[in-house]
């Protein structure tokens, strides 16, 4: 997530060069004590953990229906995760590829998750407590709370809450539906296929797009007509496949999404561009 500062653009000017050195220690340091800190909650026999890394090329970065960055993209994730008690730990990663920037690569994005899921019957839920935050930019880091319940059902239909606590203090939905249809094509096991549609309040649109982001009052108080403000309602829409391969303890999978802004407000701050489609390849492997 990206919260956007100084305009009704998307994609903010380049930010001030790096601190050479300073983003990789940081990160390398934040998943040090990650791992560090679950896994003595999961030592023992009787609370074993599994380590899940993943690696994604993907063409660009869209994130709930908005293209935050355009160039290619490398997204590092790893996951710890307790096999007894639903709780785990995900770090996760947005480097830009193809930046103009003088040092090189730049991490764009860095998330944190703590997540606790409870299955049962043909339920699903989970809770989770997300911190963004944006190394190389005066991007604001911000905190969101989650909630989901899934449904193991022919379509999977899922319905997430998102209440962001800190800065922009608005709330998204998100629907979707996914099914998988089995092969047996070589290292091939089946066709996904999904789609989701997005509804996000007035503040997480403002928080999203608008140039006074961190201010809807003051954006309201320049406009008391509210003909320049958005309403609460349908935000984005996405809908795609994915093909995963086998490769033994390895999975190799390649996805196809379209993503799109669905409401005139949120166009218009983009330039009136309606969608994109992402390609991507990712890599992951369980410990």
């Amino acid at each position: 997530m990206r919260l956007h500062q100084g305009g009704t653009k998307t994609t903010p000017a380049d930010p001030p060069p790096p601190r050479c050195g300073i983003a990789v220690s940081s990160i390398v340091k934040r998943f040090t004590l990650a791992f560090l800190f679950t896994s003595l909650i999961g030592a023992g026999p009787a609370h074993a953990a599994e380590l899940e890394l993943e690696l994604a090329a993907r063409s660009s970065h869209a994130w709930r229906g908005i293209v935050q960055d355009a160039h290619a993209v490398l997204q590092p994730s790893a996951t710890l995760a307790g096999t007894t008690h639903g709780l785990s730990l995900n770090l996760w990663a947005s480097v830009d590829l193809e930046g103009s920037h003088e040092a090189g690569l730049r991490t764009r994005e860095f998330d944190v998750t703590l997540a606790w899921q409870r299955s049962w019957s043909i339920y699903e839920a989970t809770f989770g407590l997300r911190r963004y935050s944006y190394p190389h930019s005066d991007w604001k880091s911000t905190l969101e709370l989650s909630a989901s319940l899934a449904l193991d059902t022919r379509l999977h239909p899922k319905i997430s809450i998102y209440q962001d606590i800190d800065v922009i203090d608005g709330t998204y939905v998100d629907v979707s539906v996914g099914h998988f249809v089995p092969l047996s094509l070589g290292r091939l096991s089946g066709v996904e296929l999904f789609a989701a549609i997005g509804f996000a309040d007035r503040n997480c649109k403002l928080g999203y797009l608008w140039e006074d982001a961190l201010a809807p009052e003051r954006a309201a108080a320049r406009l008391p007509d509210d003909s320049g403000l958005p309403g609460s309602g349908p935000h984005n829409f996405v809908a795609g496949l994915a093909l995963p391969f086998e490769l033994g303890s390895t999975e190799l999978r390649v996805r196809l999404e379209y993503v799109s802004l669905v409401d005139d407000w949120s166009r218009a701050q983009v330039g009136g561009r309606t969608g994109e489609w992402v390609f991507g390849v990712a890599i992951k492997r369980s410990f």
